[in-house]
C-alpha cells in the first residue's frame, strides 16, 4: 500500500497508520460472507455507513451515472455553423487560425475554463437522481478485477485511497479536475497519508489524455485501476495486446462496452497464428476514456445550459443523447 521502489523495507508513519486503520475498520464488517472480503451487498453497506468519509462520499455521489451507449457517443458540442457562414466572420477566422496552431503543436488541446469557488458550477452529465446502489455496483465491478463476486482489502484500500486523494485535488468541490492536474497531483504526491510508488507510476497515464479535459473520480479510478483489470488476461510473452472478447470484458467494467468499432480498429495490432485480431489494450483504453470524457463534458454543458436557463447562440449541441431530452408525456 505504501511500498517504495528504492527501499528494501517499508515503514509507516503514525498519521498514515491512523488513516489506513480507519479505512480497515470500515471494511471489516460484522458477519461478512467471506473474511477480509466484501460482496456487492456488503460493499454498498460500507459506502452507506454514517462514519464513511464525507469527502469520498461527495465524489461518489457526483460520479457519472450515464450508461454511455453507441447513440450517446454521437453527441458533441460545436460552433453553430449557421451563424458563421460569412468568410469575413471573425470567429470563423479565429477557428481556422486556432486549428492551424493546434496542428503545429502536434497535440490536441481541448478548451479550458476559469472556475469560480462555487460548488455545482456545472450540472452532472446525467438527469437521474443519485442512487447509491447503482453507483456502488458500478464501482464494485471496477474493483472486482477477477469477477469473483468479491473485493478484498487491497481492492477496497485502492478505491479508498484513490478517491480520497481525488477529493483533496478537487479543491472547489466541483467533482472533476483537468487531466493535467490529475497527472501532476497523483504523480507528484508526497503528503500524508503516504501512497505507494506503484500508484504514482500509474498516474503517468493521465499525461496521455487531453490535458484540459475534465476527469471525474470514476474515470480517474479507472485509469489507475486498468493494470489490475487486464492482468488476468495477459500472456507471458505478450503483455501489450488482448483479443477482442477479452478487451470487451475489461471495458464492460469501465463503462466502455459500447465504444465504436472504428475507435478499437485504430488500435488493431495484427492477427495471431489463427488469424484472430489482437488489440493494443492501452491504446484502446485511452481512446475509449477520451471518447467518454468528450461525451460527459458535452452532456454536462448541455444540462448546465438547460437547467440554468442559459441561451447559447454560438454553441450548439449536435445529436443530443435521447436520455438527456425531456420525457414526452
Amino acid at each position: 500500500m505504501i511500498a517504495e521502489e528504492d527501499m528494501w523495507t517499508t515503514w509507516i508513519d503514525f498519521q498514515s497508520f491512523i488513516y489506513y486503520d480507519y479505512a480497515l475498520s470500515l471494511f471489516d464488517i460484522r458477519n461478512a460472507t467471506k473474511r477480509w472480503s466484501l460482496n456487492k451487498n456488503e460493499f454498498v453497506q460500507v459506502l452507506s455507513n454514517p462514519l464513511f468519509s464525507s469527502a469520498i462520499s461527495w465524489e461518489v455521489q457526483k460520479m457519472p451515472m450515464s450508461n454511455i451507449t453507441a447513440e450517446a457517443y454521437g453527441m458533441y458540442e460545436y460552433m453553430n455553423i449557421d451563424k458563421f457562414h460569412d468568410e469575413w466572420d471573425f470567429l470563423l477566422k479565429f477557428t481556422e487560425l486556432q486549428s492551424k496552431s493546434n496542428l503545429k503543436k502536434g497535440k490536441l488541446q481541448t478548451r479550458s475554463r476559469t472556475m469560480s469557488n462555487f460548488k455545482q458550477i456545472f450540472h452532472t452529465a446525467h438527469n437521474i437522481s443519485f442512487f447509491l446502489n447503482f453507483t456502488s455496483n458500478r464501482l464494485f465491478d471496477l474493483l472486482d478485477a477477477t469477477s469473483s463476486g468479491f473485493v478484498n482489502w487491497w481492492d477496497f484500500w485502492f478505491f479508498y485511497q484513490c478517491v480520497y486523494l481525488f477529493s483533496k485535488f478537487d479543491k472547489f468541490g466541483k467533482w472533476k479536475i483537468p487531466a493535467w492536474d490529475a497527472y501532476q497531483n497523483y504523480f507528484e504526491y508526497s503528503d500524508f497519508p503516504r501512497v505507494s510508488a506503484e500508484l504514482r507510476k500509474r498516474a503517468r497515464r493521465f499525461n496521455l489524455l487531453n490535458q484540459d479535459t475534465y476527469i471525474d473520480a470514476f474515470t480517474a479510478l479507472s485509469v489507475l485501476r486498468i493494470d489490475d483489470l487486464v492482468a488476468p488476461y495477459l500472456r507471458r510473452t505478450d503483455t501489450s495486446t488482448l483479443y477482442e472478447v477479452e478487451l470487451k470484458k475489461v471495458f464492460a467494467k469501465a463503462n466502455l462496452k459500447d465504444l465504436a468499432e472504428g475507435v478499437l480498429n485504430n488500435c488493431l495490432r495484427g492477427l495471431d497464428n489463427n488469424n484472430i485480431p489482437k488489440y493494443d489494450w492501452e491504446c484502446a483504453f485511452l481512446a475509449g476514456v477520451n471518447a467518454n470524457l468528450v461525451y460527459l463534458e458535452a452532456a454536462s454543458d448541455y444540462n448546465t445550459a438547460k437547467n440554468s436557463n442559459i441561451t447559447l447562440t454560438n454553441t450548439v449541441f449536435y445529436n443530443v443523447d435521447p436520455t438527456l431530452l425531456p420525457k414526452k408525456s
